[in-house]
């Protein structure tokens, strides 16, 4: 960036309108001079401020701008024409102090605009937009364009002041060398874990070397020290020396080899027979726990055929019972029915006995009248009026002789309703005690159903250990899943370390390889470290890349597969507890129930 011109108004110690002409200037080098507070600073300031809208120095606020020889009335204007890679731009900012309503001399917060004119007269307006237009022009910020292009004076005398360490902190705050720092940190861990693997290698080594190695008679101790740099020359030569005892003992070896083949088959044979003895012993012990059980099955297999009896029983039971209830109801209906032909056949009897009584007393007159007619016939053989009474009379005799057999017919159907009333009770009486036994029946069959139910029901015994079993399977299968899953953990985990250990090894050789191909695409690049703009065509020595160098994006892919394979691994992990807490939970349920079906549950090993 290259100033032309620089206009400044109320600015600082500059109350009226100043212009500044670099122009004037044909050396590249000038020096700005003056008394303290005549204003050196100040126009440094005006450059920062007319192009990011801030001082060159921390210590100085935006209000700090305006002018102290003038009133906020007036406002503050800065005004600079600057030139990059050969463009001419013009920049203006204004600093304005709203008065307070109401008032005189009170001013609220200030307030900033901008405008920036480029060399099309494509103009920009706002603070923040003409910043962030001004930064891509130059390619940095403010705090980059005061530590490389303007150095804070009060920067400088305090770096001229301090020692060699605030040097270095202040030089670092100046041209940020956090980049510098993170690596310097990088290499330090990097040097410290290798430096920490060799001991952990010189420890495993000493670990191994005291564990299974047995030193020789003979040799010094240092001789055979883990950290001794002849370790493996020394090793190699006891190596030799045990080969060729090796190859003098082959001799004997080999006869030795042969009398063991010898006693191989021999004991190839003894091991059958011992197998064969093992075997027929541990089915002795089948044969003796399973008779030990046999009273257990026994019971078993009687609660079984009981209920398989009872099973068998119930529905011929349920069928007769609503045989015996249907004829019930047939002979409640046929005894209503008797009942209402016996009442009616009592009223017959009782209309029939008033008739006989009536009659009685017509029998008695007809008696007197033969009586009279007798003694007429003697004395009177023929009166008209007597032979109507004695044809009356007769007739009364034929139809109290048929009211007679009326009574009897009634009397003997009353007697056979009477009859079959006493064995239609008797049959009621017979069948209310079946079905009271039947009710005892049903209510025996009825809790032999619910054991039934509760045995091999929806919910029942069998289908819960049923259920354990499958949940143990289950459980067995995710315990070996999530054994595969941790042995795939740890190989992304290997494979992780692996390409960022590589990564962070080669980081030199990847900037340089993106510089080159910046500069071969675009034919210009900044050093993301140093920000040092190169040319194509310049000479440099970038750092080479080594081959197989992991790039950031396979280091995240393995970061990810890592963390994908981690998730998993924990996903599965719940699963097992979850099958663990839940075949607990299931064998005591299982268990439970069972106690209240069967009074001995030992054998039940699935539910322990």
């Amino acid at each position: 960036m290259k100033p032309i011109t620089l206009e400044m108004k109320a600015f600082g110690s500059y109350a009226e309108k100043t212009v500044v002409d670099f122009t004037r200037f044909k050396s590249g080098t000038f020096l700005i001079t003056g008394d303290t507070g005549a204003g050196k600073t100040t126009i440094f300031d005006a450059i920062v401020f007319a192009l990011y809208g801030t001082s060159s120095g921390d210590e100085r606020t935006m209000e700090m701008m305006h002018c102290d020889y003038v009133s906020k009335d007036i406002d503050t204007n800065v005004r600079l024409v600057f030139e990059q890679s050969g463009k001419r731009y013009e920049v203006k900012r204004n600093l304005h102090f709203p008065k307070k309503r109401g008032t005189t001399d009170e001013y609220t917060k200030s307030s900033v605009s901008a405008v920036l004119i480029e060399p099309d007269g494509k103009t920009t307006e706002g603070a923040n937009k003409v910043t962030d237009r001004v930064t891509e022009i130059l390619g940095m910020n403010k705090d980059q364009f005061r530590q490389i292009v303007m150095l804070a004076q009060g920067e400088f005398k305090k770096f001229l002041k301090s020692d060699s360490d605030e040097k270095s902190v202040i030089l670092g705050k100046l041209f940020d060398n956090s980049i510098y720092l993170r690596y310097q940190e990088l290499i330090k861990a990097a040097a410290d874990q290798i430096s920490n693997e060799r001991k952990g290698r010189q420890q495993n080594i000493r670990t191994q070397m005291e564990q299974i190695f047995v030193k020789p008679d003979g040799y010094a101790e240092e001789y055979w020290l883990s950290d001794s740099p002849g370790l493996l020359t020394n090793l190699e030569n006891l190596i030799q020396d045990e080969t060729k005892k090796e190859t003098a003992l082959g001799a004997d070896v080999q006869t030795k080899i042969d009398k063991l083949t010898q006693l191989n088959k021999a004991l190839g044979i003894a091991s059958e027979q011992n197998k064969q003895l093992a075997a027929l012993e541990q089915s002795s012990r089948t044969l003796t726990a399973l008779e030990q059980q046999k009273d257990i099955y026994q019971k078993r297999q009687e609660a079984l055929d009981s209920a398989d009896k009872i099973f068998h029983t119930i529905f011929p039971a349920r069928d007769a019972h609503q045989t015996a209830e249907k004829n019930l109801n047939d002979l409640n209906a046929h005894i209503r029915q008797l009942e209402k032909e016996l009442n009616e056949k009592k009223t017959a009897k009782e209309a029939a006995e008033a008739v006989v009584a009536k009659d009685a007393e017509t029998q008695k007159e007809a008696d007197q009248l033969a009586k009279q007619i007798n003694s007429l016939n003697d004395t009177l053989p023929v009166y008209a009026e007597l032979d109507a009474k004695a044809k009356e009379i007769e007739a009364r005799r034929i139809k109290l002789g048929k009211d007679e057999q009326t009574l009897t017919d009634t009397d003997t159907a009353l007697k056979t309703l009477e009859q079959r009333l006493e064995n239609a009770n008797t049959e009621s009486e017979s069948l209310k005690g079946a079905g009271e036994r039947k009710l005892q029946k049903q209510t025996e069959a009825d809790r032999y159903e619910g054991m039934l139910e509760q045995l091999t029901g929806e919910h029942g015994v069998v289908k819960r250990v049923n259920h354990v079993v499958q949940l143990q399977n289950d459980l067995d299968r995710k315990t070996k899943e999530f054994a595969d899953a941790q042995a795939e953990l740890a190989k992304a985990l290997s494979s992780y370390n692996n390409k960022y250990q590589r990564f962070f090894a080669g980081q030199s050789g990847l900037l340089a390889d993106q510089l080159r191909r910046d500069l071969d695409e675009k034919g210009e690049a900044d050093c993301p470290v140093c920000r040092t703009r190169f040319i194509r065509g310049q000479e440099e020595h970038f750092a080479h890349l080594e081959e197989g160098v992991p790039s950031q994006d396979e280091v995240d892919e393995a970061k990810k597969e890592y963390d994908a394979k981690d998730k998993n691994c924990q996903g599965i992990q719940d699963e097992v507890q979850r099958l663990e807490y839940q075949i607990t939970l299931e064998q005591n349920e299982a268990l439970q129930a069972a106690q209240k079906l069967f009074d001995d549950c030992s054998g039940w090993d699935v539910l322990t």
